[in-house]
This record gives structure tokens, sequence and C-alpha cells, in this order.
């Protein structure tokens, strides 16, 4: 650097001879003034450590001079200094001290060097023009605890280049409009959503170039006002656009207090969309709407939408909404909500959750338990989509986990209800499982108006705490059964059952006998049966090795249902199209009868598959078509 230093000072004093040849002005003061005038530019210039002020003000700068274009500024720990130029600002290198502040009013901030920001620091956008961080910057290193906030601005864009869109925390504040992101934003640290009222923070809008984006916060997002959304399509786009937000942490959407009136919206779609838009959320932690806080699908009034659109919610941890938490639709295609978390989830219903809009638009509601989920309905309320006559259906309410339903909570609406084979179904209400043909349907856990499908290779369990029956809507043939009440379970309907009937806690009335199958058997942990002669036991002995599965195809679950003859060591393996084995159910010694087995194919691509049966010397082979 130095020696850069005397390279640029002797080549302008060899200028200023060839310039100044015959003049009397003694060259060595102009050799003088050069070297000045390099020093200011290669020079350090710190605030001054007592509370800063405004960035053109020599008081607020150790030594007394503001510093000039391309020098090195840094702003002192505790210090806070704003800029208020009507022309830009332009420096060398900026380092932002922890604790420090810097509020860029006016056209911006343009750089030479490096940019850095350290824990605690808060550096305020107020520029219409600067898009991010300051501009031109040859490296950005962001602390994970520093803050970024967008203050006000016209419809600006958040983050324009990978170099510059890396964050810390991120503030959205109430005089932000129509903000939208122009790359992918990894958000280290907290997003908090404070926009004025009726304002979206968009994932992507029409106009960017971009057209697909994919968006990460590590921490948690809350949004205290204003609407935070995926996609904005406009009437401007011209290709369907895609965004994904991804949320290590939890989303709360509500002001934070409820005496506050403000409105935090949270919907995957806004704005008029005729094309196709892909709006998707993915919440790794908890989410709650709380203090008026909205879920829609989207925030659009016009019918000029695309039946192609969607608008997904993947959650992996609770879900909780308060009494005042408000519901919306606003939007054509697919309103998606997925469970799909490695642990036990609570939906707690603080009031009626329900998907209303006469239309239009009306967009069809899809929720779905996924296999390996555990989901419990709890709070007492309802689950409901009333969105009939939209254009691709009434939707479906698909269990292919666990799905467990407290007493009082009901799923009601035009959805289908489906329990897949292999899921498992816990039931709470008094009145068990109640078919849509019963004479009294909108009774039990499940009350909804279009078809209740519940597999026969399904498992069900009774886990209420008043009396009850296990309905009419139960199949004549189940997989488990479990009874854990200790007020009591009355069996309505003769029921074979080819797992096992867990009896758990209080007693089964079985008076109406149920029957086990091949592979049936009964365990006894707490729970006793009313009329223990009543077992019957069928224990058929097949004659040949079978093997099948259904769905087939399938996603991302089958039932592989097989038979053993006799006594025998029996493997049952899964092997992929290239003779890789992926899993074995089976590899032990079993009795004589017909055995199911659930493979879940979740973890593995779309293809062919095969089941091998191996019982003693005998093989049998199947082919299962797994399609994602």
């Amino acid at each position: 650097m130095i020696k850069r230093r005397i390279d640029i000072v002797q080549s302008r004093a060899g200028d200023a001879r060839r310039f100044f040849a015959g003049s009397p002005i003694p060259v060595l003061l102009i050799m003088f003034g050069i070297l000045i005038g390099a020093n200011q530019a290669f020079a350090q210039f710190t605030t001054n450590g007592t509370g800063g002020g405004s960035w053109t003000s020599s008081s607020t700068w150790a030594g007394g001079q503001v510093p000039p274009a391309n020098g090195s500024v840094t702003i002192a720990a505790g210090d806070s200094v704003a800029t208020s130029l009507s022309s830009v600002v332009q420096c060398g290198g900026l380092t932002m001290q922890p604790g420090s502040k810097l509020n860029v009013i006016g056209p911006g901030i343009q750089m030479t060097g490096d940019f850095s920001i350290a824990s605690g620091a808060l550096y305020i956008n107020n520029t219409d023009s600067a898009k991010a961080w300051p501009a031109g910057a040859s490296s950005y290193t962001i602390d994970p605890n520093s803050t970024f906030e967008l203050g006000s601005g016209g419809n600006p864009t958040l983050g324009w280049a990978l170099s510059d869109s890396t964050f810390g925390n991120v503030i959205i504040d109430p005089n932000a409009s129509g903000i939208s992101c122009g790359a992918n934003l990894t958000i280290k640290g907290n997003l908090i959503i404070n926009a004025g009222q009726g304002k979206v923070f968009r994932g992507i809008a029409a106009g960017n170039s971009a057209t697909k984006l994919v968006h990460t916060v590590m921490g948690n997002v809350t949004v205290m006002s204003g609407n935070w959304s995926a996609v904005d399509m406009g009437v401007s786009a011209t290709v369907p656009l895609s965004c994904t937000w991804n949320v290590d942490g939890n989303v709360t959407v509500g002001y934070d207090s409820a005496a506050l009136t403000k409105t935090a919206r949270f919907s995957p779609i806004t704005s008029e969309d005729d094309l196709g838009a892909t709006g998707i959320f993915n919440v790794k932690g908890n989410m709650s709407f709380i203090n008026g806080g909205r879920l829609a699908a989207g925030s659009n009034s016009g019918s000029n939408q695309s039946i192609n659109q969607i608008a997904e919610v993947n959650v992996y941890g609770n879900l909780t909404f308060d009494s005042t938490a408000t519901f919306a639709v606003n939007s054509t295609g697919n309103f998606i909500i997925n469970f799909k978390g490695t642990k036990p989830q609570t939906v707690t219903l603080g009031d009626n959750v329900s998907f209303n809009h006469s239309g239009p638009p009306v967009c069809t509601l899809w929720d779905t338990v996924a296999a390996g989920a555990n989901v419990t309905f709890t709070g007492g309320h309802v689950w409901r989509s009333q969105m009939a006559g939209a254009s691709n259906g009434g939707g479906a309410f698909v269990v292919n986990g666990t799905f467990n339903i407290d007493g009082a909570d009901t799923i009601e609406g035009v959805q289908k209800f489906i329990v897949n084979p292999g899921a498992t179904l816990g039931i709470g209400s008094p009145d068990g499982i109640v078919s849509a043909t019963a004479a009294i349907p909108d009774s039990g856990n499940i009350q909804n108006d279009s078809a209740r499908v519940f597999s026969s290779e399904a498992n069900y369990v009774y886990n209420g705490t008043a009396a009850q029956f296990t309905g009419s809507g139960l199949p004549a043939t189940v997989n488990d059964l479990t009874i854990d009440n200790t007020a009591g379970v009355t069996l309505t309907q003769a029921t074979t059952i080819n797992g096992t009937l867990a009896l758990v806690a209080g007693t089964f009335d079985n008076t109406i006998p149920f029957t086990l199958g091949p592979s049936g058997k009964v365990s006894i942990t707490g729970g006793k049966l009313k009329v223990p002669t009543a077992v019957v036991s069928t224990p058929n002995i097949p004659t040949k090795i079978t093997l099948g599965n259904y769905p087939n195809p399938f996603n991302p679950t089958t039932q592989i249902q097989f038979s053993v003859t006799r006594n025998a060591h029996v493997a049952l393996s899964i092997y992929d199209e290239l003779g890789q084995k992926v899993a074995t159910l089976v590899d032990g010694n079993l009795a004589p009868g017909v055995y199911n087995k659930v493979f879940n194919g979740a973890r593995y691509a779309s293809g062919i598959y095969f089941a091998r049966l191996i019982e003693g010397t005998h093989v049998v082979i199947a082919k299962m078509l797994m399609i994602k």
C-alpha cells in the first residue's frame, strides 16, 4: 500500500513538473500538496465516540474533518450518524462497530472498499434509490446479530444481487411501501415486519428480473402490521412467478398488544394472477395467529386469476389460533396446508377456523397430515372449508400419518376426509366415527359433507374422556384398534381386526363381537374386555405364499400384505430397480398366517421398486411403482 501511494505521488509530481515547466512555483510545494490529497484519500476517519451526529458536520468526526470521497470510515461503538445530503455519499471502506447506528437519508452511499457491520449495530435505509446495504462495496461482512432496517422509500426492492442480500436481523418499517425482493435473501437473524396498514412485503413481484426466488430466515418472523406474502403477480406479469420462504424458527402473525388495532396478515399470494403463481412457506418452528392476525390463501380481490395458482403452507411445529384470529381466502386455485413435523404437533383452535368465500375468487383447500407426522387438534372448535363451487373441487383433508382430534373439535365443510392405508386416526368424540350416510351425519369429530373414506388397512384409536361408541363409520375390517378411554368404549358393529386389539385403558364393550384376523392378536396393558368369551379367532392357514401391495402406484406409503404357509424364517425386503436393497421389513421366524407391513418411500425417489419375500427356500417377488 505504501509503495502504491509513493508511485501515485511520483506520477502526479511528474505530471506537475511538465505542466508547470518554467513556472516560478516550486515543484516541492506541488508535491507536498499532492501528498496531502493522497493521505486524505487513504486516511481512516472515525466518528467522535461521544454520540456522533450529521455525516457532513466536522464535529461528528474525530480530528474535525469530514471524510472525503474514498476515505475509509468507521462509525464508532455507540455513535449514531445520519446522512442528509442531496447527493450520494462516497467513501472507501465503511466499518460499523458494535452498537453503532447509521441512518442513510438521501440518494444513498457509494463505496469502493469493504463494508462490515458488527453485532448490535443498526443500519437504516431511508433512501429511494439504494436497495439494501451501501452500493459498490468490494465485500460485505454481516454479523448475524446486526440489524438492517428498511425505513421510508417508495416501492423499494430489498436485495438486488447475491453480494448484498445477506442480513443479520431485518426490520420492515411502517413507512416502507410496496416492498419486494430482487434476489435470494439470507436472513441469519430475525425478520420483523411492521409495514404500514395495508402495505405488503412480497418475496417476489412482477417487474423484477427474477422469476423464481428462495428466501431463508434462520431466526423467527414476527408480522406486527401489514401483509407478508410470497408472490405478487400483478397484471404486468408475463410469466408465472414462484417464491419460497424457508423459516427455521417460529412465525407469529398479530400485533404484540391486543389493545392495538393494527392488522397483521399472512398470505402466500397477493394481487392478480391469470398465469399460475406458486407461493410456498416452510415453517420449521411453531406458527401462531394472535390479536387479529389473519391467515389467507391470498389477498386478491379480482376474478382474473388462474386455477393453477398454488398457495402452500408447510408447518413442522405447533399451529395456534387465538380467539381473535381471522381467516380469508380471496384467491383462486389451490390453498394447501400440510402438517409435516417429525415430532408431535398440536393445532390449537382458539376459535372456529373457517375458510369461507362466496367468490369469485374461490379456491380449493387441501390439508395433509404427512406420513410420519403426529398431529393433534384441540381447543373445542371447528376446522371448516365452505368454498363450494371452486374450479378444482372441494379439496380433501388427507391423513397419511397420525391424526388425533379431541372430543369437541370437528372437521366440517365441503372437503373429502380420507384416512389412507397405514395411517392412524385418533377419535375423542363420544359418537366415534360417523358415516356420511348415518341418520345423524353431523355428529362425531368428522362431519364434512363430502365423502368420508376410512381405510380398512388403517389404525384407529379411541381416546376420549367420556364414554364412546366406535360409530357407524368405523370400517368392518381394520388393522390395529386401540381402546384408551377410562370411561369405556362400546363396539357399534361387528368388526374384524387384522392387526392388534390394544386394550390400554377402560372397558371395551364387545357385546357385539369382534373377530381377529389370521394375524390378529389382543394386547392387554391396562384395559379389559366386557365379554372375554366373545373373542372369535379365524386361524385360517394359507395354502400358498402370496405377496402384494395396495395402493399401487403409491405415494409415499403402501401396505404390503403377504402370507406364510408354515413355521419358517421369513425375510421381506424392498429393492430399487438397480437391485439395491433399500429396506428390510421382516427378518425372523413367523407362524403361518397373513401379515401386513407398511413401506414408507418418503426418503426415496419416484420409480419402480420390488418387494421380495423369502419363506424358507421359496421366493416371491412383487413389482411396485412409486409416483410422487
